[in-house]
């Protein structure tokens, strides 16, 4: 998962500060992640049992907490820029149609 996060990082550009702040928490979950099997793996050689698994879960759990809370935001921000230019584009529509309707009375 730690991978994954990174991967996932790439999407979100640098425009806003908003995106950068996602971008960095996927990029720090990561690094902690696969960071943490290399430490214990130093720490405890072959006998790191649990300990690794405990550490990712952990590290993983946060990350998804947070950004799911961000990512909701993020998604609904986007959702209303869409919804605004829909709405627009509508109104457009709607008013060549109305226009087409006049002509053919």
């Amino acid at each position: 998962m730690g991978v994954a996060f990174l991967f996932v990082a790439v999407v979100f550009g640098r425009r806003e500060r908003f995106e950068r702040a996602i971008r960095r928490i996927f990029i720090v979950s990561s690094v902690l992640a696969v960071g943490s099997l290399i430490i214990l793996a130093l720490l405890y050689g072959s006998d790191l049992e649990y300990r690794y698994e405990v550490a990712v879960i952990l590290i993983d759990w946060i990350a998804l907490i947070v950004l799911g809370v961000l990512l909701s935001v993020f998604f609904k921000r986007a959702g209303d820029i869409r919804h605004s230019d829909c709405s627009e584009a509508l109104s457009v529509r709607e008013g060549v149609s109305k226009e087409e309707a006049k002509r053919q009375k």
